[in-house]
C-alpha cells in the first residue's frame, strides 16, 4: 500500500479559517498598540527636543522661543516667537531650529502656560516670554484614541513624562512626576 504525503484540501482550508479567526482577533489589538507607540514616541521626542532647546540656548547664547499649537510645535533662536504652522522657510515667523507636526488623530493640549516658554541663554532655565520666572510646572498633554501622555517641564528645566491612571494609561510611565 502506498501512502500519500502532504495536506488534503480540507486540512488546508481548516488551517486558513483558523488563521483568519486569529488575525481578526489580533487586528484591533495591533492598531491600539500602534496608536500607543505613536503617542509614546511623540512624547519622548518632545522631551528630547526640550532638552535640545535648553542646550541650544546656552550653546549659542541666544534665547530659544517655544511655540506649541494643537497640531505642531516648533523652536526658534532669538527674541521673537515663531509659528509652527508656517512651512515657508523664508518667512520671518518660521521655526528655524525645529518644527514638528503631530500625526493624524493626535492632539496637543497645553494645560498651563506651555506656549509662552523661552529658554534663557545664560542658565538655560525656562522662563516666560517676558523673561519672568516660571511659578509652576508647565504641562503639555499628548492624546490619541488609545493613549494619553503628559510632558512636564519644571521651573528648573527638568523634563518628566507621565501617564495618569485611567482608560488611556500608558505602561512604563509613572502616574505623576
Amino acid at each position: 500500500m502506498k501512502k500519500d504525503f502532504g495536506f488534503t484540501l480540507i486540512e488546508m482550508m481548516s488551517t486558513v479559517v483558523i488563521l483568519g479567526i486569529v488575525l481578526a482577533i489580533a487586528a484591533p489589538s495591533l492598531s491600539q498598540y500602534i496608536a500607543i507607540n505613536r503617542a509614546k514616541g511623540f512624547a519622548e521626542n518632545l522631551a528630547q527636543d526640550l532638552v535640545m532647546a535648553r542646550t541650544e540656548a546656552i550653546r549659542t547664547n541666544q534665547a530659544v522661543q517655544l511655540d506649541v499649537r494643537n497640531g505642531c510645535y516648533g523652536m526658534r533662536a532669538g527674541n521673537t516667537a515663531c509659528d509652527c504652522t508656517i512651512t515657508d522657510t523664508t518667512s520671518s515667523n518660521h521655526c528655524a531650529i525645529k518644527q514638528v507636526n503631530t500625526s493624524t488623530g493626535m492632539s496637543l493640549t497645553k494645560t498651563s502656560g506651555f506656549n509662552g516658554i523661552v529658554f534663557d541663554p545664560v542658565r538655560g532655565l525656562p522662563v516666560t516670554n517676558t523673561f519672568g520666572t516660571l511659578t509652576a510646572t508647565q504641562v503639555l498633554t499628548i492624546e490619541n484614541t488609545a493613549a494619553k501622555v503628559a510632558v512636564n517641564l519644571n521651573v528648573i528645566g527638568s523634563v518628566c513624562i507621565n501617564s495618569a491612571a485611567g482608560s488611556k494609561k500608558v505602561a512604563g510611565y509613572p502616574a505623576a512626576c
